[in-house]
């Protein structure tokens, strides 16, 4: 699992990356803002919802956690 900083870094590089905010995000996965932030400063998240997070960036997990590693 990762840190919510690791999914917080890896989610505001993967919108910038793709000239995207966050409300198109939560659309994308059909959740609110709110919840999006919520799960983002969640100390750690299952590995499904990082899973959904990262797939409207067609990304798999180890990518999209490996953004915000850097």
């Amino acid at each position: 699992m990762a840190s919510s900083k690791i999914i917080k870094k890896s989610i505001r590089i993967a919108l910038a990356k793709n000239g995207q905010k966050q409300k198109w995000l939560a659309d994308k996965i059909g959740t609110s803002e709110v919840q999006l932030s919520k799960w983002a400063n969640k100390d750690h998240l299952n590995t499904a919802t990082i899973e959904m997070i990262a797939m409207p960036f067609n990304m798999s997990v180890s990518e999209f956690i490996a953004l915000g590693e850097q």
